[in-house]
């Protein structure tokens, strides 16, 4: 079974560094570069990662933006996807300020005072070290800006899915996570039967925060799921 790891908003896989080192090496572990995926759309992204992945039995580790193309992937992949892990992630709307995400400008986001603040308390809860903002502004400037622009857009137009589906999900909750609503939450918890919670202290950036504590949920889900263990 290959472990997907699928970034966030960024898409360059950048800030699972940490993630990545407190991860078992017994794992079979692939970081996914959101750029490097042909396609715009969340379900055109997903047609072409499934086509990179055709032939793997896949556990879905997905992050923030990434919630989204998990679940358009295994609309593609089914039988090949053992199980999903959300961190501070959505599959709908993540508030209602999302809507207007495609018209954010994107060319603000850059080293200054104001957005080491605004990171700081939106992504870490007010406790980030000035090393872990700027790995977040490095990999912003790292990606493709146009491709980012699009995912801004899928953001806001991302609707509400209407499966019911039934395999083992694994949400990492920050408990002070100030971008993803309680509502994006609840369609998460409809749409996926067998959804079970682990709340973490921190902000919406909590595998850059607590990489050790996400890393040792997403190595016993993986043992778990090659056992075939009911994780609930």
């Amino acid at each position: 079974m290959k472990i997907l790891l699928l970034p966030g908003l960024d898409g360059t896989g950048i800030l699972f560094e940490d993630l990545t080192k407190a991860l078992p090496k017994s794992l079979n572990i692939q970081v996914v570069s959101l750029s490097e995926l042909s396609g715009e759309t969340y379900y055109e992204q997903a047609e072409s990662l499934n086509r990179l992945m055709k032939d793997e039995n896949l556990l879905l580790v997905a992050e923030s933006y990434s919630g989204r193309l998990a679940y358009e992937l295994y609309k593609l992949a089914k039988n090949r996807v053992e199980g999903f892990i959300f961190i501070a992630s959505f599959i709908s709307s993540p508030s209602f300020i999302s809507r207007f995400a495609k018209l954010f400008p994107i060319k603000l986001i850059k080293p200054n005072r104001i957005n080491y603040w605004i990171i700081n308390h939106y992504g870490f809860n007010g406790h980030a070290t000035k090393e872990k903002i700027q790995r977040i502004l490095h990999s912003i400037k790292t990606t493709d800006r146009e491709k980012f622009k699009y995912r801004f857009k899928n953001i806001a137009e991302i609707n509400d899915p209407t499966d019911k589906l039934n395999l083992p999900v694994i949400y990492i909750s920050p408990d002070k996570d100030r971008l993803v609503g309680k509502k994006a939450l609840k369609q998460l918890t409809s749409t996926f039967e067998r959804l079970e919670v682990f709340q973490l202290p921190g902000g919406h950036f909590i595998a850059q925060a607590k990489p050790i504590e996400c890393a040792k949920i997403i190595a016993l889900t993986a043992s778990q799921l090659s056992g075939k263990t009911n994780l609930s």
